[in-house]
């Protein structure tokens, strides 16, 4: 064999052996709907929340007017809530809006019970305990014990407040469930629009002014300013954040109603300079002119009120079609049950939800 014909078959051979050799092998990326790891840092004065690896959310427990969760994260590190005013040194920043100081990122209060205002203050909702889970590889929960106190620290509302973090490809939500109760005899939870589950977004999600992405609309088809006080099963923003490395993110921010709370759907005292919030005790407050228009709600003893809302964070732009199929998810995951229990037994004045 002359050394050509040689050189020919240890080419062979090696193409051969190239062929079988194994190859690096890209993974595919995770199918929409994977369930990712939620875990919880815990502290003394607040909870962090993560979802695969990467902040979710904070749940502030000693800020001054009552809990919030302060940031809320989307994908990426991108912050969809606004970082004042708990957040002091932001106030200065371009990219923070300073009005409405009593706005604090994600946050449940009611401008009138009673007559005393927990939505501007001077009263405050205290954090009197705590407890927190891990319920499986992408479920977590955080459930906390208050009590709704005048400017004078009377006791007007007990409440346990129950916040369910979930995380998947291409989407986060929270589930938010409050229990309400009257701390004495009776509490009245006043028509007012200054309420009630709210969220205040990132400046650059407001749909108009300096800097704003955002796009405002409702389960009915209504856009901007038009969705204001109107009855809604869902209320959404689709717009751009920046995201931990500065890079802009488009996202949506939804917030849903659950059908069993008490007349739904809601109306929302929603703006278009990037405030979300669902009011169930509005009527009057909006506008409405009938001889029932009184949206107020009174807890007389040993009765509860319950209010579900379950808030989406979506990579990328959900639809209206999407943010449907969404709202009959959340409506199948909890059964409808009565929201105001007047079978409770009664509990000792000032004593807390058992």
């Amino acid at each position: 064999m002359d050394a050509r014909a040689a050189a020919s078959i240890v080419t062979a051979l090696l193409a051969s052996a190239a062929c079988r050799a194994p190859r690096a092998v890209t993974p595919a990326p995770p199918l929409e709907g994977t369930p990712l790891t939620v875990g919880l840092r815990t502290h003394a004065t607040r909870v962090e929340v993560l979802a695969d690896g990467e902040a979710f959310a904070t749940v502030q427990l000693a800020d001054a007017e009552g809990p919030c969760i302060d940031p809320l994260v989307a994908r990426g590190g991108a912050a969809v809530t606004r970082g004042v005013p708990r957040d002091r040194a932001a106030d200065d920043s371009a990219d923070n809006a300073v009005d409405h100081p009593h706005h604090r990122s994600f946050w449940f209060a009611h401008g009138d019970v009673d007559g005393h205002d927990f939505w501007h203050g001077p009263a405050r909702i205290e954090v009197v305990g705590h407890t927190v889970g891990v319920q499986s590889l992408s479920v977590a929960t955080v459930e906390l014990e208050l009590v709704w106190r005048t400017a004078e620290a009377r006791a007007l509302v007990h409440e346990r407040r129950r916040l369910t973090f979930h995380a998947e490809e291409g989407l986060r939500w929270v589930d938010c469930e409050h229990t309400l109760e009257a701390a004495d005899n009776a509490a009245v939870f006043r028509d007012t629009k200054e309420g009630t589950f709210a969220l205040r977004l990132a400046p650059t999600l407001a749909s108009e002014g300096a800097g704003a992405t955002g796009r405002l609309f409702d389960s009915e088809g209504r856009g901007g300013g038009d969705v204001w006080g109107q009855r809604a099963t869902w209320c959404a923003v689709t717009g751009q954040v920046a995201d931990a490395a500065g890079r802009a993110r488009e996202v949506t921010v939804a917030v849903l109603e659950h059908p069993s709370n008490p007349d739904a759907p809601t109306r929302w005292h929603a703006r278009t300079y990037g405030l979300l919030a669902a009011n169930p005790f509005g009527k009057a407050a909006f506008g409405q002119r009938s001889l029932e228009a009184d949206g107020s709600r009174g807890l007389s003893r040993g009765e509860r009120l319950v209010l579900r809302y379950r808030v989406l964070l979506g990579d990328g732009p959900l639809s209206a079609e999407r943010l449907e199929r969404e709202a009959a998810r959340y409506a199948s995951d909890l059964e409808a049950g009565s929201l105001v229990d007047s079978a409770t037994p009664a509990r000792a004045p000032g004593s807390p939800l058992s």
